[in-house]
């Protein structure tokens, strides 16, 4: 009996394909993954970096001195500001990440305490942030 090898060799070549095909899509899904990691990294980086920018300035504001420039449009209370995907200014309605610092009340009057938090459009907490600073003397706000 002379039989043909051609079907098992047909059955091998499919499984092979089936199986490469299988290590391609995971493959697919791991690089997937891996650039939305990398993209929500670069955007907790840059919110940290201008979170770090924005509560030196905020500490400033709360306690200027004769040389400083401070903005006019930002209260002592609170601050709200609008980004966009590439982190330049945006307006309220078109934003991709919301910086806000919230004044803290504090038992010391000489000390001031404010909460910063970056969060993304979806709502997640990109960086929260701490603030203290010490007020001079005669320039005690009501605000903290």
């Amino acid at each position: 009996m002379n039989r043909s090898k051609a079907p098992l060799l047909l059955m091998e070549q499919l499984v092979m394909l089936l199986v490469f095909a299988l290590a391609a899509a995971l493959c697919v899904r791991a690089f997937v993954l891996s650039d939305a990691r990398s993209q929500e990294n670069n955007a907790r980086t840059q919110a940290i970096l201008t979170a770090q920018s924005v509560a030196e300035l905020y500490k400033m504001v709360q306690n200027p001195g004769p040389q400083d420039v401070v903005p006019k449009d930002q209260t002592r209370e609170t601050w709200i500001h609008y980004y966009d995907e590439h982190w330049n200014d945006a307006e309220e309605e078109n934003w991709d990440y919301c910086l806000s610092v919230q004044a803290l009340p504090t038992q010391n009057p000489l000390l001031g305490r404010a909460e910063l938090v970056v969060c993304n459009r979806q709502g997640k907490e990109l960086v929260s942030l701490p603030l203290a600073w010490q007020v001079a003397q005669g320039e005690v706000n009501s605000g903290g």
